[in-house]
Order: structure tokens, then sequence, then C-alpha cells
């Protein structure tokens, strides 16, 4: 079965949520997800960054990640992502994010 598990409003096999009503939970300094849909096949979340913050630990991905940069800067070691950035992480990569202006990323990750 698959479920959001954030109340929004499901019409005609339709979820809409309004993502700033979806509690934002601190997994860091200055760093919170929002979690918008989980299922035994994929998980999609909005992570949110302050200005100077650094994600708080290297995300290692046993399977496929998406996202996509909707506001700020997002940088990962000499690389810098502005709004609009499509990134594609392969099942074996790892990467640590950083800002230095704060930001909003949707992120799709597949489950094993």
């Amino acid at each position: 079965m698959t479920t959001s598990p954030n109340a929004g409003t499901l019409n005609e096999g339709v979820l809409q949520l309004d993502i700033d009503s979806v509690e934002a939970v601190a997994i860091g300094p200055g760093v919170t997800r929002r979690l918008l849909w989980d299922s035994p096949t994929h998980r999609v979340t909005v992570i949110d960054m302050e200005p100077g913050a650094t994600f708080p630990f290297v995300d290692t991905h046993d399977t496929l990640e998406e996202a996509y940069v909707v506001s700020g800067q997002w940088s990962e070691g000499d690389r810098s992502y502005g709004p609009g950035a499509f990134l594609h992480y392969e099942p074996g990569t790892s990467h640590q994010p950083h800002t230095p202006t704060g930001g909003r990323l949707f992120g799709y990750r597949l489950k094993s």
C-alpha cells in the first residue's frame, strides 16, 4: 500500500499537499526535512537549509537518488548548483551538501 505520511487532498488518484504546511523536522543545525511521500518503493522529501548550513552527515546512496534545486545555492565539494539544477546520483555515490545562501531542494529516492 502506498500512503502519504501527511494530510493532503487525494482526488482521483492525485495527492495535493501544501508543502509549507508539512511538518519540518530538524535533522541538523539549520537543516530541516519535510517528508512528502513515503512508499515501499520510493520517498520524496523537501530539504531546507539556512545560510551557511551543512548537511549533518555524508549521504551515501545504496539506490538511485535525484534532486532538484528550487532556490538558493547548493554546493558539494568545489561544485555549486543554483535554482533549476537537476542532480542524479547513481547507487554507490555519496555527498554532503552545504550552502552559503540557504535554499530548498526536492529529493526523490528509490528504496531497495
